[in-house]
C-alpha cells in the first residue's frame, strides 16, 4: 500500500514557538534595600535566590513592581529568609504590590516576612 500526499492539504506542522524568556529584574542594594520587579516564578525565583545569597547583611525587599509570583517564589523568600536567620540576619519585604500581598496572607506568611510601618502595615504600592 502507497500513501500519497495532496500538495493541495494544509501544512500540518507543529508552529515554531518562540522559548520564553524570564522577566525578573533585580537592583543591587540601594540603603539595603533591593528591588524586585516583574514575574517570580519557577523560572526566574533561582535567579532571585543567588542574586540574594550574595548579599551580605540584612536584607529587605522592595517588591511593588512584581507583577505575578507563584509557589516557587515564595519558597524562595521563606528559604532566603531561614538562610539569613540561620546566619543571624534578617530578610524582610519591605513593600510589594497587591498581588504580592493577597499571596503572602492567603498563605499566613504576611505576618512573618513583611516589615510593617510604624502603623503595622506593609508598604503597598
Amino acid at each position: 500500500m502507497t500513501t500519497q500526499t495532496d500538495a493541495s492539504a494544509p501544512n500540518r506542522s507543529v508552529p515554531d514557538i518562540a522559548p520564553r524568556v524570564p522577566i525578573l529584574r533585580l537592583s543591587e542594594p540601594v540603603s539595603g534595600v533591593v528591588a524586585v520587579a516583574g514575574e517570580v516564578d519557577i523560572d526566574t525565583a533561582p535567579l532571585l535566590e543567588d542574586h540574594l545569597l550574595g548579599l551580605a547583611g540584612s536584607i529587605r525587599l522592595d517588591m511593588r513592581e512584581v507583577t505575578f509570583m507563584d509557589a516557587s517564589g515564595v519558597r524562595a523568600l521563606v528559604r532566603m529568609q531561614d538562610h539569613c536567620e540561620r546566619d543571624g540576619r534578617s530578610l524582610w519585604v519591605h513593600a510589594c504590590s497587591p498581588q504580592v500581598e493577597r499571596l503572602l496572607h492567603s498563605l499566613g506568611l504576611y505576618e512573618i516576612l513583611a516589615e510593617n510601618d510604624d502603623r503595622g502595615r506593609l508598604a503597598v504600592a
